[in-house]
């Protein structure tokens, strides 16, 4: 997986999938106005300008963000929804360098400013529903 921080009709972030073996770029999820409009801290939008990208031992894909507004940790669920992770009310720093603890019990995320490392417990392991 990659991304494209601006790219998309939106221009708010899109992740693509590389297949190696078939040679093939596919989208795989691109940041899309709120349907609810509950999301309201980035311009309505839950994903915004993601730059980070890691895999999680539930297969899930989880997505930091370096938008502008409330900074966040995104996960694209197996159906290919968003669902928020975690968020940064400490300050508009944001996070980076998301990834998983060898057993899959934590997320390890930082927040670039002040240099916080944060833990994150959750039901990540595989065949667990968030």
């Amino acid at each position: 997986y990659f991304v494209c921080s601006n790219g998309g009709d939106a221009g708010r972030g899109q992740v693509f999938a590389y297949d190696p073996l078939a040679g093939t770029v596919t989208l795989f999820v691109e940041s899309v106005a709120s349907p609810s409009g509950m999301d309201t801290d980035n311009g309505g939008f839950l994903l915004a300008a993601p730059d980070n990208v890691t895999i999680g031992p539930d297969g899930r894909v989880y997505l930091c963000e370096d938008g502008s507004g409330v900074e966040k940790v995104v996960g694209v669920g197996l159906d290919g929804e968003l669902f928020e992770v975690a968020r940064n009310t400490l300050n508009d720093s944001e996070f980076a360098g998301a990834c998983f603890s060898h057993d899959g019990r934590f997320m390890f995320v930082s927040a670039q400013s002040p240099g916080l490392t944060y833990v994150v417990r959750g039901p990540w392991r595989k065949g667990r529903a968030f």
